[in-house]
């Protein structure tokens, strides 16, 4: 009952990861999908190993192709969660990208793309992305 689609005929040629950009009230950026760490940009050592689960992988490869349906959402979630826990360090708003790494036939190499796909305030949880 196994399949090789995984592999074949097309291999998957789009990957990546997400930063979470976020600003607090007096100005520090951290990134409030890593527990407040300082905004990285640069690719993680193994991609996986960046999400708590493999519940939350899923969620995130869901987020770029719905961002429409999943991203409010998942801005709210980010300002709810950090505001709650860290009283005097309040997420005044979260930006969101997808580090886009495709992968080109005969070996080339294709530029490292940095796509932007929302950026909400925590007091108003508006969509800002116009």
């Amino acid at each position: 009952d196994q399949t090789w689609n995984m592999f074949s005929p097309r291999v998957p040629r789009r990957d990546g990861w997400f930063v979470v950009q976020g600003r607090l009230q007096e100005g520090i950026e951290v990134d409030p999908f890593q527990g407040g760490k300082p905004v990285d940009w640069k690719k993680p050592n193994h991609i996986p190993f960046s999400y708590r689960n493999f519940r939350w992988r899923k969620y995130m490869t869901r987020l770029s192709a719905e961002k429409e349906n999943i991203l409010p959402h998942f801005g709210r979630y980010l300002c709810r969660e950090w505001n709650r826990k860290r009283v005097g360090k309040r997420l005044e708003e979260v930006g969101i990208f997808h580090m886009l790494e495709e992968t080109l036939p005969n070996g080339q190499v294709a530029p490292l793309k940095k796509v932007f796909l929302g950026k909400y305030s925590c007091d108003m949880m508006k969509d800002t992305t116009q």
